[in-house]
């Protein structure tokens, strides 16, 4: 795949989105390092290299098997525990169903940049 083919998120974590992915959902969120996440609906992505159908049965499954409540609370816990660091460059990973999310605050000190993607698209 060359870097054209590649899908870039508008607003998300694009470091964290791997070459071979074929649909993400990106997001930047507000947050500090005692646990405060908010969604702001303004600052999401959604890419996709499938055709119609097939994108939103995709986007069908990401609701139900990984609601953005659960996808919150994930930010959330990982930011208590110290294992995103507000100030720092660390990723997590997390799977749920068939996905699996990323998460970076890149140093921000108030923001939190996440990718979403078929745990499928991940390379072998």
């Amino acid at each position: 795949m060359t870097t054209i083919d590649k899908l870039k998120l508008g607003f998300g974590y694009n470091a964290g989105l791997p070459d071979s992915a074929t649909f993400a959902f990106g997001a930047r969120l507000i947050v500090s390092q005692d646990g405060y996440v908010d969604f702001v609906h303004d600052r999401t992505s959604i890419v996709s290299k499938l055709d119609p159908t097939e994108h939103l049965a995709t986007l069908d499954r990401l609701n139900e098997e990984y609601r953005l409540d659960k996808l919150l609370a994930d930010v959330k816990s990982a930011l208590t525990a110290g294992a995103l660091d507000t100030r720092g460059d660390d990723e997590i990973a997390v799977r749920c169903g068939s996905f699996t999310m990323k998460a970076n605050c890149q140093s921000s000190a108030g923001y939190c940049y996440i990718v979403v993607y078929p745990t499928a698209d991940e390379p072998a």
